[in-house]
C-alpha cells in the first residue's frame, strides 16, 4: 500500500469494497457440513459478545491520500495545467502554499472564496438562513444570486447581514439570534390588511406581516409522535423504517424507489439531488391520509390512550389548554357519539 500513488490508493480502496461486499454474502456461498461447522463456531464466539467494546460512532469524512501530480493539457501530456481563478474576477496568479500531504490548492480556493472582502459566499449563506426562518429568502432564487437571479427585496439588509456575519467570525448562532430577535421576525400573521397592501404585495415579499408556514414533512411526523407520547429522542444509531419505528425522522431510512407515504405526500424531497427550497402544496391526498392512513390512525389511538380528558388532549397536541368554546364543542361531540351508541372515532 505504501508504494501506491494517490490514484492507485483510491482505486485499491474501491476494489476492496467489492471484497467486503462479497464477504457479507458468505452465508449464501457455504453449503452442507461446512455451513453447519460455521454456524457452530459462531455460536461459540457469541458467548464473548458481552466482552466486546461498543462500536465507535461513524461519520462520513474526506481526507487526502497523497499529493496528486498536476493535470496536463491534452494531447500534449507534458504541459501541466497551472492553477488559477477566473481571470475576469482575479487576473493575478493565486498564492498556493503546499501542505504536508496536499498540494494546498483546495485550501487556497477555500481561502479565496471566504476572504472577508468577497460578499458572494456570505450573501448566499445569509440568504439561505433567512429563507430557513421565513420560508423565502431576501432573494427568491437561493441558487442564483447573480444577474440572472431574482433581485433581493431588501439588498441593503442582505449586505448588512453578510458584513455582520463576517465581523462576528462566521457565527451561525449569532446570525440566527440576529434574525430571531428582529421586529420583522416577531411580527404576527394575524394582522389586518392595511390599505392596498394585499394588492401591492399579496405574496408578502416586503414583510409587512409574518407569513404562516406549514411544518416540513419531517417535522409533521415528529410532532405527531410527540403528541402521542411515542417519540424516541435517542441520538445516533442505525437507521430505521419510518413506518415501523418511532424514532425521529432524521434517523429513518430514505429509499428513493420506495419513499415513505406520509413524507412524500407532505412534499419531502425525493433525495435524487439537492434542492434550493421545498415546494409546499395543499392537496386532497394530504387530508385523506390524515383521516384514513394507517400510520396517522395508529398515532391517534396512542394519543387517545394517553390523554384521558379534553384538556389533556389539547395540551398534548397544541401545548395549551382549550378555550371555553373549544372545550364545549369537544364535550358535545363526545356526548353525541356516546348517546348514539357509536364508538368514538380513532
Amino acid at each position: 500500500a505504501e508504494q501506491r500513488n494517490p490514484l492507485e490508493h483510491q482505486l485499491g480502496t474501491l476494489a476492496y469494497r467489492q471484497i467486503t461486499f462479497e464477504y457479507e454474502k458468505i452465508d449464501t456461498k457455504i453449503k452442507g457440513a461446512d455451513k453447519d461447522r460455521l454456524l457452530d463456531l459462531r455460536k461459540q464466539l457469541a458467548k464473548f459478545d458481552a466482552d466486546k467494546p461498543a462500536p465507535l460512532g461513524m461519520c462520513q469524512s474526506v481526507r487526502e491520500v497523497g499529493v496528486n501530480p498536476p493535470p496536463t493539457l491534452l494531447p500534449r501530456k507534458e504541459d501541466p495545467i497551472a492553477p488559477g481563478f477566473l481571470t475576469l474576477i482575479a487576473p493575478e496568479a493565486p498564492a498556493i502554499t503546499p501542505l504536508e500531504n496536499s498540494t494546498g490548492r483546495r485550501t487556497a480556493l477555500a481561502a479565496w472564496i471566504t476572504r472577508p472582502d468577497n460578499p458572494l459566499a456570505t450573501r448566499t449563506i445569509v440568504n439561505r438562513v433567512w429563507q430557513y426562518h421565513f420560508g423565502r429568502g431576501l432573494a427568491g432564487t437561493p441558487n442564483d444570486l447573480g444577474k440572472l437571479g431574482e433581485k433581493p427585496t431588501h439588498p441593503e439588509l442582505l449586505d448588512w447581514l453578510a458584513r455582520r456575519f463576517v465581523a462576528q467570525g462566521w457565527s451561525f448562532k449569532q446570525l440566527h439570534r440576529e434574525i430571531l430577535l428582529s421586529a420583522t421576525y416577531r411580527q404576527t400573521a394575524r394582522v389586518a390588511v392595511a390599505g392596498n397592501a394585499a394588492l401591492v404585495d399579496p405574496a408578502n415579499h416586503f414583510l409587512w406581516r409574518f407569513s404562516p408556514r406549514r411544518l416540513d414533512a419531517e417535522q409533521v411526523r415528529d410532532a405527531m409522535l410527540a403528541a402521542s407520547g411515542e417519540l424516541d429522542l435517542a441520538a445516533g444509531g442505525a437507521p430505521a423504517d419510518a413506518n415501523l419505528s418511532v424514532r425521529r425522522t432524521i434517523y429513518t431510512t430514505k429509499r428513493r424507489n420506495a419513499p415513505n407515504e406520509l413524507l412524500r405526500v407532505l412534499d419531502a424531497p425525493a433525495g435524487f439531488s439537492s434542492i434550493a427550497d421545498r415546494q409546499t402544496t395543499s392537496t386532497p391526498l394530504q387530508a385523506l391520509l390524515f383521516a384514513n392512513g394507517d400510520w396517522p390512525l395508529a398515532r391517534a389511538r396512542q394519543l387517545g390512550a394517553r390523554a384521558e380528558s379534553v384538556d389533556a388532549t389539547w395540551q398534548a397536541v397544541l401545548g395549551r389548554a382549550p378555550s371555553d368554546a373549544e372545550r364545549k364543542n369537544a364535550e358535545d361531540f363526545i356526548a353525541r357519539r356516546l348517546d348514539s351508541g357509536k364508538p368514538l372515532p380513532d
